[in-house]
């Protein structure tokens, strides 16, 4: 990228905080224009979240001491967005994805900041792991606030931590999804192999039907095309080899890459990856539930992370194993590979734990 530096001299910096310097502001203060003039040779399309990406708008960037290492330097950059119709799950909250994909952009700005500040260069850099704890949801119509903090800066390996708050920091819960499911009695499950039962075939071989419980007809959910692509082949639920006593699922599902899962380099974005994570690692998790337990209750993403192996290009078919862990009282996990079949090499790998959320707390009235 480094050959690619150049001042976007339209941008407005007056609102943008901090120390950095007004070249380094006009450089990456347009988050959207800066990724956009970077893109691939050949991508036509928007890549995956461009418009959300465009929406973020910086306002503070900073190069500070570090308070436990004066000897070392520290950006800092700052953003922040209201949270849209295109960001959010089926239950109206900011999908985990949508999250993941934030943390990668922005902390990624951030390392851009300080690589630029330190060098005088841009360097391209690609994501190795995204590790992301989640606290609490945030709702269609929140400010969301996105603090990035570098971390590391070493010869090849760059870290950076990033924090999400609504504005508000007011603490809600989703309502429960007990009812908002229902067979999709037109779908053809005889491609879908396994020994799940029709019904659990049925209820979540449509993944984006699935996934759009509660939601308006006609809205827009974040990742809803990418989704609404993935093909679910296999439903089993078996012993586990480690321990006979234990039952895990196995949802296997396929997509191919196209130019809406991707970064400007032209490969699948990291935040896509772990879009695919999240989203994939829950039907089989809703898959354990459903065949275990005869019934449905939502839960909640509290941690995903991710390493990244190789990269994936448009026309390359993925193929995501995702393998139940735990089902425990509260607490659930499973874990996800992400195979390019087309090129027989491994891409992503995740964990993702999840867990039955606490009711509201009410105060009592006396």
């Amino acid at each position: 990228m480094a050959n690619s530096l150049s001042h976007n001299g339209a941008l407005d910096i007056s609102k943008i905080a901090g120390n950095g310097s007004d070249e380094l502001k006009q450089l990456l203060g347009d988050i959207g224009e800066f990724f956009h003039t970077r893109r691939a040779a050949g991508m036509s399309t928007s890549g995956f979240g461009e418009a959300i990406q465009r929406r973020l708008r910086v306002t503070e960037i900073s190069i500070n001491k570090k308070a436990e290492e004066e000897r070392k330097t520290e950006a800092r950059v700052v953003m922040e967005i209201e949270v849209h119709e295109d960001m959010l799950n089926g239950g109206g909250n900011i999908h985990g994805g949508c999250s993941a994909f934030l943390v990668d952009v922005c902390s990624s700005i951030t390392l851009i900041a300080m690589v630029k500040e330190i060098q005088g260069t841009l360097v391209a850099s690609v994501s190795q792991s995204l590790n992301l704890v989640y606290h609490s949801p945030a709702q269609l119509g929140d400010t969301l606030r996105i603090v990035n903090t570098t971390l590391t800066v070493g010869a090849r390996a760059h870290s950076v931590r990033t924090e999400r708050c609504r504005s508000d920091l007011i603490l809600t819960i989703p309502k429960a999804m007990s009812d908002s499911f229902s067979n999709d009695s037109g779908f053809d499950i005889s491609k879908i192999a396994g020994n799940c039962s029709e019904e659990t075939k049925q209820l979540l071989g449509n993944i984006r039907t699935f996934l759009r419980f509660g939601g308006k007809e006609g809205t827009t959910q974040f990742g809803d095309a990418i989704q609404s692509r993935l093909r679910v082949t296999e439903m089993t639920v078996n012993k586990k080899v480690e321990e006979e006593n234990k039952l895990e699922a196995k949802v296997v599902m396929e997509i191919e890459v196209q130019e809406d899962m991707l970064n400007p380099g032209g490969n699948v974005h990291g935040g896509c990856s772990a879009f695919l994570v999240d989203v994939c690692s829950s039907i089989s998790l809703y898959a354990m539930i459903l065949s275990t337990q005869g019934t449905m209750y939502m839960t909640v993403t509290q941690t995903l992370d991710s390493v990244y192996h190789s990269p994936a290009q448009p026309g390359d078919t993925l193929r995501i194993v995702n393998i139940t862990l735990t089902l425990g009282a509260r607490s659930h996990s499973a874990r996800t590979e992400i195979w390019n079949v087309t090129k027989h090499r491994l891409v992503a790998s995740g964990t993702h734990v999840k867990m039955v959320p606490s009711p509201l707390h009410v105060e009592p009235k006396l």
